[in-house]
């Protein structure tokens, strides 16, 4: 029914059909396209009770506005948002609703329709402000940090750091097989209330090297390989990343052979900094720097 509104809005002759049909094909085809080279998977952009009206939405917004970079914007907000609702936190502006959140009510849908082929779509304009969605986009890794256990990254936190990586790191390394490694060792939160999984306490590392570490210093990653060797070269291009051992010294104790948190305060200035840091390379990815 939303199709059929569409081409009678859009196709001025019965004789369109053919151009509309071939048009429509095309924006699921380059729908399919943005999500898979963007790494974000189908099933963290929708759920079971919706799947259609997002579809009709992607199609229309790339109708319109032909924009690649904008229909991975909606997509991603579309994430975020149904993540800091999950996790029962408010979200940052007092937004009501997001662009696609399911409503059992036609008429939202067509006046949402309406909008955006009338170029009247307000949030679509939000969605590309990055005062409006940075502030978004800490909330949901505020709200999807999880407790300290040990659990894989969520989809978002982990293409997140790997467009850091691609940005930052030669593909001669991103070709190794990569672990998400804790800056803070794990073990490290056993006795604190600090969130030990928050994507600012993680980076990817080689394999061979994570495993020479354990829950040693930070230093032991140098200490263990030598200085000419190529992965202590992978290890300088996360110098933003991997705090000084100063800093490090400032945060946790190795003593006794027991690492232990010393400063959580300092601990959440560091993985402040890294999420900055991870956010603006990925934001600037899509075009909103």
């Amino acid at each position: 029914d939303i199709f059929m509104k569409l081409y009678k809005r859009l196709c001025k002759t019965p004789n369109d059909i053919t151009e509309f049909a071939k048009k429509i094909i095309d924006c699921f085809n380059r729908i399919a396209n943005i999500l898979r080279d963007s790494g974000i998977d189908n099933r963290t952009v929708s759920n079971n009770t919706n799947n259609w009206n997002h579809i009709v939405i992607f199609v229309i917004i790339m109708w319109v506005h032909n924009d690649d970079l904008l229909l991975v914007r909606v997509i991603l907000y579309r994430i975020l948002i149904r993540g800091i609702k999950k996790a029962k936190m408010t979200i940052p502006g007092d937004v009501e609703h997001d662009i696609l959140e399911y409503v059992s009510n036609g008429t939202h849908y067509n006046n949402l329709i309406t909008s955006i082929l009338d170029g009247r779509c307000d949030r679509l304009g939000m969605i590309s402000s990055i005062d409006f969605v940075k502030p978004v986009f800490y909330r949901y890794l505020e709200s999807n940090v999880g407790g300290n256990m040990h659990r894989k990254c969520g989809s978002i936190e982990r293409l997140v750091i790997m467009k850091y990586c691609h940005f930052r790191i030669p593909k001669m390394f991103m070709d190794n097989n990569l672990h998400f490694e804790h800056i803070i060792p794990f073990s490290a939160c056993n006795k604190t209330d600090v969130k030990i999984n928050r994507i600012g306490n993680l980076f990817p590392l080689i394999a061979t090297i994570n495993q020479k570490r354990g829950n040693k210093h930070i230093d032991a990653y140098k200490k263990s390989i030598n200085s000419d060797n190529e992965y202590d070269k992978y290890l300088s291009l996360y110098d933003k990343i991997i705090p000084a051992n100063a800093v490090y010294d400032d945060i946790i104790s190795h003593e006794n052979n027991t690492c232990k948190i010393i400063n959580s305060n300092k601990y959440n200035d560091m993985c402040l900094l890294n999420e900055s840091e991870y956010i603006d390379i990925f934001l600037k990815g899509l075009g909103f720097f």
